[in-house]
């Protein structure tokens, strides 16, 4: 997996060559109720089935990604991006990323789903957004200088096994809009609860 920062000056990474399983959609699950999305009509999560030997396998190997991008924020991504040590001057030496049951979001976005330039709750600390197909350009993730500005600085990459990491901040105002056929991805949330999880050491 490869890490690459956008720009020093904002909290943004592409990320390539995740190199991810194939996973049954079919074998998904959904799970409407426990969602932290904005949830519509065009907007469709669900989840990993414990029980499929796919699913466990895609599950074992996103661990694996998420341990190198959390290695990755906790040590290089201090030295190329210069935003992140005013948001976390802990170097986030007590975070732990979870990677139960719920940890994972599969969403599938259809046609026409959009959501306007946003930030997200204080409750967020990131969020890794992967594709998991070659989805519609245009339809990754737009980020913006601020609310009002419809114009996007940089937009996430569509292509299968790639995808984007950023961290909540005050200058990540982001958006989507999907024009094209039917995307899906995959979603995990860094929550706040999760930066207290280690010992001191």
């Amino acid at each position: 997996m490869e890490i690459r920062c956008v720009d020093p000056e904002y909290p943004v990474w592409e990320l390539t060559k995740l190199e991810l399983p194939d996973l049954d959609v079919n074998a998904l699950r959904g799970d409407e109720s426990t969602s932290a999305l904005p949830i519509n009509k065009k907007r469709e999560p669900m989840m990993l089935n414990w029980s499929n030997q796919n699913h466990f396998n895609f599950k074992e190997c996103w661990i694996q990604r998420k341990a190198i991008l959390q290695d990755y924020i906790k040590g290089r991504a201090y030295e190329e991006c210069d935003e992140i040590m005013p948001m976390w001057p802990n170097k986030f030496k007590k975070f732990d990323w979870g990677t139960g049951e719920g940890s994972v979001q599969i969403i599938h976005d259809r046609t026409g789903f959009q959501m306007g330039p946003h930030i997200d709750n204080r409750m967020v600390v990131g969020v890794m957004i992967v594709n998991l197909q070659d989805n519609p350009e245009g339809s990754g993730t737009n980020f913006h200088v601020d609310r009002n500005t419809p114009e996007h600085w940089y937009s996430g990459p569509t292509r299968r096994n790639t995808g984007i990491f950023f961290l909540n901040n005050w200058n990540t105002w982001h958006s989507i809009q999907n024009n094209g056929y039917d995307r899906l991805i995959c979603y995990d949330i860094m929550h706040l609860g999760e930066m207290f999880r280690l010992g001191n050491g």
